[in-house]
């Protein structure tokens, strides 16, 4: 039902035994998760209005009683010091929490919201606000809202105050931006990428992309045009590491395209040629690691494996087609290689080094 982490172990590194040198990867694991399938369905409700009580009053959709059972998982994490929760859940009504809960809170200045899928609508003093996905809300904890959230995956940050400073007259200016309207439409796009690839951020990742989404938060605030810009750089960063993660983890298969990391990202073809110009685009870049993954096989097979089963394991059309695409990248054709590795074999420290040149490029 529940799941608490500990805290990552030290990430510092170390030399295992026999001098090969390992790099240290591990993806950011989440501090806390739950899921009501664990549950009796006559348990499931009770057991989410109890825990998130802080957040308000929740309640089942109109016509359904409590002990049907109710659809509710989800896992928090946290990037540098603030939480940032993604979770699922079946429709839902929601009401002003009561005082006893209030104090949980008092940490937490607002309260970030996207929808990823699914829709909200909301009463906040008066004001009837719509939340379609990727539109960006920002709430004070304080602030009483009736809602009605239909299925739905959502993505929460808890702000800080600090992190908010000089930004407390536009949060608190009335509804207009409760509802989204004085909110840059990038923040929504940042949101639903992080979301997409949070499971993939490595633990050493975790403070720098803290800063740059703090600073994407503030910029998309402000509306200030060199906020703005300034904001779009880690953005464009973030998709490109995003991107090309997905592309290592995927050099083996044969639906690996421009379109499938366009789909992945969730952004236009306009877009992902930006995202990927420094690079010469994605189908270069593609070839390219196909190209590198097989070079770093031929040297840990000592030249044992035959060259053609490693182009077709790399997706490669023909031996042919490898050989020449590989002669021109490397200067050398894969059977030179695969001789010299048969004959000089690879030591601990080479292998370590092409691993981590592997993880950086």
């Amino acid at each position: 039902m529940l799941m608490r982490v500990r805290e990552d172990p030290d990430t510092s590194g170390g030399t295992p035994s026999g001098g090969a040198l390992a790099p240290v990867n591990r993806p950011l694991q989440p501090h806390y998760s739950w899921d009501t399938a664990s549950l009796q369905k006559k348990e499931q409700f009770a057991f989410v209005n109890n825990e998130f009580a802080s957040f308000g009053n929740i309640l089942p959709a109109d016509g359904k009683a409590p002990e049907l059972g109710f659809r509710n998982s989800g896992k928090a994490y946290v990037l540098g010091n603030t939480p940032f929760i993604r979770f699922q859940s079946e429709a839902f009504r929601l009401r002003p929490r009561s005082r006893i809960h209030a104090t949980v809170l008092d940490c937490t200045a607002w309260i970030l919201s996207v929808p990823l899928q699914g829709t909200a609508r909301y009463v906040s003093n008066g004001t009837f606000l719509r939340q379609n996905p990727g539109h960006v809300l920002i709430s004070e904890p304080s602030r009483s809202i009736y809602g009605r959230i239909m299925d739905c995956d959502f993505l929460v940050l808890l702000l800080d105050e600090k992190e908010m400073t000089g930004l407390g007259s536009l949060l608190t200016n009335g509804d207009s931006c409760a509802n989204g309207k004085m909110i840059h439409p990038l923040l929504g796009h940042y949101f639903t990428a992080l979301a997409s690839t949070i499971e993939t951020i490595e633990s050493r990742e975790a403070q720098s992309i803290a800063e740059a989404t703090i600073a994407i938060i503030r910029a998309c605030v402000s509306k200030r045009p060199l906020d703005i810009a300034a904001a779009e750089a880690p953005l464009k960063t973030a998709r490109l590491e995003a991107a090309q993660k997905y592309i290592n983890a995927n050099l083996k298969s044969p639906g690996l395209s421009s379109d499938a990391v366009l789909e992945f990202l969730n952004v236009s073809r306009r877009r992902l040629h930006d995202i990927f110009e420094q690079t010469g685009g994605v189908q270069k870049y593609i070839r390219e690691q196909r190209l590198k993954a097989a070079y770093r096989k031929i040297i840990f097979s000592s030249g044992k494996r035959s060259v053609l089963s490693i182009a077709e394991e790399y997706c490669f059309s023909s031996g042919a087609n490898f050989s020449r695409a590989f002669k021109y990248q490397f200067g050398m054709t894969p059977s030179d290689l695969c001789d010299q590795a048969g004959r000089t074999g690879v030591s601990s420290f080479e292998r370590w080094l092409l691993e981590l040149r592997h993880q950086g490029s």
